[in-house]
């Protein structure tokens, strides 16, 4: 039995058919590859900008929790400095009558 025209006509069809589902698949698959490189080169400046030694995210937090520090021990020394001389001058004022 050979195959009649039709049925050789729907295997060409099939044939093209899954030769086109073939290619957009392989479009795609390019697609993904593409956008899959430019990813990674983002996630590399993220990285890159996060946790650089000089100029990174953590760098500069780091540096600014140190001026903080700083900061906050000159303000506490200021006070207890006025506070003192506060004291003393109140003393000085309650004493000397």
């Amino acid at each position: 039995m050979t195959p009649s025209k039709d049925s050789m006509q729907a295997i060409k069809n099939l044939d093209m058919e899954i030769d086109f589902e073939l290619k957009k698949i392989s479009l795609t698959v390019d697609e993904i590859s593409k956008r899959q490189e430019q990813m990674a080169s983002d996630i590399k400046q993220i990285k890159e900008a996060v946790y650089h030694p000089e100029t990174g995210l953590y760098t500069r937090i780091k540096q600014l929790e140190n001026w903080k520090n700083g900061v906050s021990k000159v303000l506490w020394s200021v006070a207890t400095t006025t506070l003192g001389l506060l004291v003393v001058t109140i003393w000085k004022l309650i004493t000397t009558k």
